[in-house]
């Protein structure tokens, strides 16, 4: 009789014991440890702030100085996000100090078919101060705006603006050519277009004629996330990140 030896491979469990697929348990324990591990590992390393009272700017900047103007629309599809936005205001203000440079300055303007100056261009070192403004008038401009800003004392520092809006004017330019000579003739190095609301619809042809300014959305009805977009966009002015302050 000859007896066919079986390899080691294929030998069967004693009993009705299954075998251990030690492949899928290590497959397990390292999902286990996944689960546990990434949200313990997120928790000590997030540098994602909650409010801007609790970021800062961090990393290295230039020697320049900064005139950052914050325009926020009034026009009527604008008017829920006001309050949210005067708390984020208010935030900015108060953050600026330990986060700007002393000769940075900050400018506000809120505009509808006007243009109306809430805060003149201020070095931080001099403490901005928001002012009152006049209720908003019909329509939505630009070259008000622009204007606006065109008028506003001679700064030897590195201009943006920073628009809180969905960025539909009944006055915008032809074509992206146009578009570029009108920030330029305003002084304007740098733009921003922060929109408050994934459900705002905004302005269709902006992102043709300013590609170099895509639309940011964020929660504007939250005053904490309207402060985080307008720090946000200051890093990127900067050259810096909005981190969590440790």
């Amino acid at each position: 009789m000859v007896h066919v030896l079986k390899p080691a491979g294929d030998l069967r469990p004693l009993g009705s014991r299954r075998k251990v697929s030690w492949p899928r348990l290590l497959l397990l324990l390292v999902l286990v440890a996944l689960l546990i591990g990434l949200p313990l590992w997120w928790y000590l390393n997030r540098d994602d702030p909650d409010s801007l009272d609790h970021a800062a700017l961090v990393g290295q900047r230039g020697p320049g100085c900064a005139r950052i103007i914050i325009a926020s629309d009034e026009s009527g599809s604008m008017e829920k996000f006001v309050q949210p936005r005067n708390h984020a205001l208010a935030q900015l203000l108060s953050w600026a100090p330990n986060n700007l440079r002393d000769d940075d300055e900050l400018e506000a303007v809120v505009f509808s078919g006007d243009t109306f100056v809430a805060m003149p261009p201020t070095e931080i070192r001099k403490g901005p101060v928001l002012g009152r403004t006049p209720p908003p008038v019909d329509g939505t401009t630009l070259v008000p705006l622009l204007n606006t800003i065109q008028r506003m004392p001679p700064s030897h520092c590195a201009q943006s603006l920073i628009l809180l809006s969905d960025g539909i004017f009944q006055d915008l330019p032809a074509g992206a050519d146009a578009a570029r000579r009108q920030l330029k003739d305003a002084g304007i190095g740098n733009l921003f277009l922060l929109v408050p609301g994934k459900k705002i619809k905004f302005e269709p042809s902006w992102q043709g004629l300013y590609p170099y300014a895509a639309p940011v959305i964020f929660d504007g009805l939250n005053s904490d996330k309207t402060g985080l977009a307008i720090g946000h966009a200051l890093a990127s002015i900067t050259g810096q990140q909005l981190k969590e302050r440790k």
